[in-house]
């Protein structure tokens, strides 16, 4: 479980300010695979960053009682002077992992084992995002956090990530954010909606997928019945009646 107590998160560009959570609290579940439905703008990568602890809320705490990966695909954990094996030993050691098995998992993936001693900030960046995916699965999690993509790159590379991670997460929960409904009903098992500065985690997987829908046609903020959702202003499950 991630728990948010009373967290709000405001990013700010110049004058452009944009709320991604107001005085949220709630529960999300980590031993599930959960999609959060987001319209694009609202926040959806931010909150991804903000349940790995990359992004600091304005207020409020974050909870996290699971072992909870770095952003899927994250390449702002890599320090561009150190090689290749230095970035990767380091991010093993970071998250408890035995450096030699992330090592070997991440060259079998990428095939990149000429690129060990090179530079990271010398990389391509279709290399650099390679390692990145091949990374994240390389340590096993009890939740991975997923922005959008479980796996991005050429077609094999990217069907590869896909297998891989299906087999990890047979095991593991997952949290994807994503403004897509198809690929919510591909990945999804529960789901949750942010939107306007909250979160609504329901109980009934079609059912968020159709207020979302709902919204993205109309633009009107979703307030689902009590008996179909969890509140987030109350992080609790409603009464059936």
């Amino acid at each position: 479980m991630i728990f948010l107590d009373d967290v709000t998160c405001i990013l700010s560009s110049g004058r452009l300010k944009t709320t991604v959570l107001q005085n949220v609290t709630v529960e999300l579940p980590t031993d599930e695979h959960l999609v959060v439905l987001a319209q694009q703008g609202s926040g959806k990568s931010s909150l991804i960053r903000l349940l790995a602890g990359s992004l600091m809320p304005v207020s409020g705490t974050i909870h996290r009682y699971a072992h909870v990966s770095f952003p899927v695909g994250y390449t702002g954990g890599f320090k561009r002077t150190a090689t290749v094996y230095e970035n990767l030993a380091h991010a093993a050691r970071l998250y408890g992992a035995d450096v030699d098995e992330v090592l070997t998992f991440v060259v079998a993936v990428t095939g990149l084992h000429h690129a060990m001693k090179e530079v990271y900030g010398d990389l391509p960046a279709q290399l650099s995002r390679r390692l990145a995916y091949a990374l994240s699965y390389a340590i096993p999690f009890d939740t991975y956090l997923i922005d959008d993509r479980v796996a991005a790159g050429d077609p094999e590379f990217r069907l590869r990530c896909e297998r891989i991670f299906e087999e990890r997460t047979k095991n593991s929960g997952y949290i994807l954010t994503t403004s897509v409904p198809r690929y919510a009903k591909r990945y999804g098992k529960r789901a949750a909606i942010l939107h306007n500065g909250t979160i609504a985690l329901y109980n009934n997987f079609d059912k968020a997928v159709r207020d979302f829908e709902g919204l993205e046609r109309n633009s009107l903020i979703v307030r689902p019945r009590s008996s179909e959702v969890e509140r987030a202003d109350d992080g609790g499950e409603s009464d059936d009646g």
